[in-house]
């Protein structure tokens, strides 16, 4: 029985290999969603460059750990609206917020996620006053330091 199966796993591992035009090793695919073919990835062979490759195709923002970088869920197209209602007055807040909130909506895959992330924001800035931000960082810190150290971990 030992024998057939062997045979059988390197059978299928030859249909697999011609299926997805593997023909020298290491050979690195990438399926995103919806692509059976997959992607040839033929970038650096270092950590770094496949971090980075991972990163684009996959619209996270990681290193090579595994934790997420200081760019993680940002949407640098936003940063411009996002400077401008932090530095309007109440009155102007309004008109910016809904700049954001067409912008948003013109997003797609994790950046429009993300940027639901800042609309939502913006209308807890509005509604709780300008120091939200500061109040509501603090109170997070309040909640990790209550956190014993056994359970804490590192992200």
């Amino acid at each position: 029985m030992f024998v057939l199966s062997s045979m059988f796993t390197a059978s299928l591992i030859i249909i697999y290999l011609c299926r997805y035009g593997v023909s020298s090793f290491p050979t690195l695919k990438f399926f995103p969603k919806g692509n059976k073919a997959g992607e040839d990835y033929d970038g650096g062979r270092d950590l770094d460059d496949f971090v980075k490759f991972i990163n684009e195709k996959c619209g996270t923002s990681r290193d090579p750990k595994g934790h997420l970088t200081s760019e993680a869920r940002l949407v640098p197209s936003l940063n411009p609206l996002v400077k401008e209602f932090l530095n309007a007055v109440d009155d102007k807040r309004k008109e910016v917020l809904s700049k954001i909130e067409e912008d948003v909506a013109k997003l797609s895959g994790s950046a429009a996620k993300h940027g639901n992330i800042y609309v939502t924001a913006a209308k807890k800035i509005m509604d709780k006053g300008s120091d939200y931000t500061k109040k509501e960082t603090e109170r997070l810190h309040r909640m990790l330091e209550k956190i014993p150290s056994s359970h804490s971990r590192s992200c």
